[in-house]
């Protein structure tokens, strides 16, 4: 059965907007998880085309369901996860309607992604050895007095918050973004904030499963970290770095 028939119903022009949107592809639907991404995935790629403008309303929930032959339930479901990526925006007593495509909502497209992969810690992991080394490098050539006082105050508050699984990596999670930030380089920052919901994810997994571990190494290495960028020892900062990823990658191993 395929879900993407449309009717042959005069649509308004929100309607329109709808059905060029989610267009027939010849392919079947399943109900479900695989089509909501569908939906959500074929909304999304009309995103900055000539197929919608921000600020166009969606026709109700009952409309789209007579339309694509799903129930009220699915609609509801597939407008919630395009009003999570940032795509849709739901008006209490008014409707939902199309969003102008921004940076957070890419932001939390991608995080979402990451999120819902099998091996999205490994995939971290490389991405991080990727970006981050670079980010220590250039941090300890560029850091400003300023930016060395908030990458102490990070360690300060991990020191004194040891026991509180959310504060230490919180603060764990602020010296990395604070260091990003010391590179006075925007794109860094931006390439680092789709994936902070999944790096404080991951340190909080590794707190839990090994926290004894997980809290020394994490003052440790940022101790390292911390001092080489003061000594503006660029090198120096990335083989920290370096150590601080490999030592973060075997105890994420050890927790199974």
């Amino acid at each position: 059965m395929d879900f993407l028939v449309h009717t042959s119903q005069k649509s308004t022009k929100a309607g329109k907007i709808v059905n060029k949107i989610l267009e027939p592809t010849g392919s079947t639907l399943t109900q479900g998880g695989h089509l909501f991404d569908r939906l959500a995935d074929q909304m999304e790629a009309e995103v900055g085309s000539d197929a919608y403008k921000a600020g166009d309303r969606l026709p109700s929930e009952r409309t789209l369901a007579l339309r694509f032959k799903v129930s009220r339930a699915v609609i509801r479901e597939s407008i919630r996860i395009l009003c999570e990526r940032g795509l849709l925006e739901a008006k209490p007593k008014s409707g939902v309607y199309v969003k102008g495509r921004d940076d957070k909502g890419t932001t939390v497209q991608i995080g979402r992604l990451l999120k819902r992969q099998d091996h999205a810690f490994d995939e971290l992991g490389e991405v991080r050895f990727t970006l981050e080394v670079d980010i220590a490098g250039m941090a300890a050539e560029r850091a400003t007095p300023e930016d060395i006082a908030a990458l102490e105050k990070t360690i300060a508050n991990m020191e004194a918050n040891p026991k509180d699984a959310v504060a230490f990596t919180q603060n764990d999670l602020l010296f990395h973004i604070t260091l990003a930030r010391a590179t006075h380089n925007r794109l860094y920052l931006a390439l680092m904030e789709p994936i902070q919901d999944l790096l404080m994810d991951y340190r909080l997994h590794s707190y839990r499963h090994q926290p004894d571990s997980t809290i020394h190494a994490a003052l440790h290495h940022h101790r390292l970290i911390l001092n080489t960028v003061k000594a503006h020892d660029a090198e120096g900062a990335r083989q920290a770095m370096r150590e601080h990823l490999s030592e973060a990658q075997n105890i994420l191993a050890r927790t199974g």
